[in-house]
């Protein structure tokens, strides 16, 4: 839940010159390829809110820069990788959001959305008709501890 405290960890345990490297997802950028544009707008953003309520980061992975800077790191580099699903079942591997059947820690916190239903239903449609498509961008960022 303190994510500037595990960042300033990571930092201090690091040795000079030592690089540190982070990765996160940013949970609120979830897109999929879905007709029904509402209920994944409506999914997504209620997803984030459960999160944030629930003590988690969701969107953690866009503040990681600014987080290792304060730290005291340097030389912050950072990559987007985007996680691509092309099924419920290859995107469920990576995104527990478009799973069929969801983690139960996850499938609780979708089960409360008023959308979640349809959002379940596009899915099914899109996943029947070959062309879902899902994507998370993962932010994986470097930098260094300042000396030697």
């Amino acid at each position: 839940p303190d994510v500037e405290a595990a960042v300033a960890e990571l930092a201090r345990v690091a040795r000079p010159g030592g690089r540190v490297v982070a990765a996160e997802p940013d949970w609120g950028s979830l897109a999929v390829g879905l007709d029904d544009t509402e209920a994944l707008e409506a999914v997504v953003a209620g997803f984030v809110t459960t999160a944030r309520e629930r003590g988690f980061h969701p969107r953690v992975g866009l503040h990681l820069p600014g987080l290792l800077r304060a730290a005291g790191l340097v030389d912050v580099e950072v990559e987007l990788v985007s996680l691509v699903g092309r099924s419920r079942a290859d995107a469920g591997e990576v995104l527990p959001m478009v799973a069929a059947d969801p983690p139960p820690e996850v499938a609780e916190q979708l089960d409360r959305l008023p959308a979640y239903a349809r959002w379940r239903a596009a899915l099914d449609a899109a996943d029947q008709r070959g062309d879902l498509v899902a994507t998370l961008p993962m932010w994986v960022v470097g930098a260094r501890k300042p000396g030697p």
